[in-house]
């Protein structure tokens, strides 16, 4: 498997066995990104390459190491394996994919924006560090849930950026936040994640609120679930419509 560890060739090569090959031979390896996130909180992510810091080698193909050193007080241990902990391995991914990673460890409650920032604090600066830290603040002050962060990155992702989130208005002497606006177009996205206004109280309160903004000329678009695959389709659909009204 690596030079010095071999395994039975009845044994299954797993992730765990590979992680475990290279720590017999690195002993001071610390189990990185997507690798330490499908041993410990994302196991849907099925990583095949090990990605390791503390260590400098090129072989066997599926390894990916480098020198730098992942902070103690940011490791776990996944049986006897050295891992990064899930602020660490989060941190790791989003340097190379954005937001998504973010948002999922905020979905799956493994970590929290503060224990998130916390933890870049503790980093010295790489490659991708000002980007990180972008994201991280953009975060921190604007989705009030994982939903709206999800949100977020799939309308940056498709150039939609004329956006405000949280955007307060009034309306008959109330005020109101709206998740996501564009104030010009008066545009609101509302987002209603699992377990958000479930009561009949609350519902009825969603139902009046929306009738109001609605009133006031906003054109609402609204996702009790989790499933945003149509968020953006129909955020054009609306901005197309409003257009052709101006």
């Amino acid at each position: 498997m690596t030079p010095g560890v071999a395994r039975h060739h009845d044994q299954p090569e797993t992730l765990d066995l590979r992680c475990a090959a290279v720590t017999a031979r690195h002993p001071v390896a610390v189990v990185r990104g997507a690798t330490a996130a499908t041993l410990t909180w994302w196991p849907e992510l099925a990583a095949s390459q090990v990605q390791v810091s503390g260590v400098r080698t090129h072989s066997p193909r599926w390894l990916s190491a480098d020198r730098s050193q992942a902070p103690t007080d940011l490791r776990q241990f996944h049986g006897d394996l050295a891992v990064a902990g899930a602020e660490l391995s989060t941190l790791d991914m989003a340097r190379h994919q954005g937001t998504r990673p973010i948002w999922e460890a905020l979905r799956r409650q493994v970590t929290t924006i503060e224990q998130l920032r916390d933890a870049f604090d503790l980093l010295k600066p790489a490659a991708g560090h000002q980007a990180l830290r972008q994201m991280l603040n953009q975060s921190r002050k604007g989705p009030w849930s994982p939903l709206e962060l999800e949100a977020h990155d799939l309308l940056h992702t498709a150039g939609l950026d004329q956006w405000q989130a949280n955007h307060p208005v009034w309306i008959v002497g109330e005020l109101f936040f709206i998740d996501i606006a564009f104030p010009e177009l008066k545009i609101a996205i509302e987002l209603d994640g699992q377990g958000h206004h479930s009561s009949p109280a609350d519902l009825a309160r969603d139902d009046t609120r929306q009738n109001l903004l609605v009133l006031d000329g906003w054109l609402v678009l609204r996702y009790r679930t989790v499933a945003l695959d149509t968020l953006v389709d129909n955020v054009l659909a609306a901005i197309q419509i409003r257009s052709t009204i101006g």
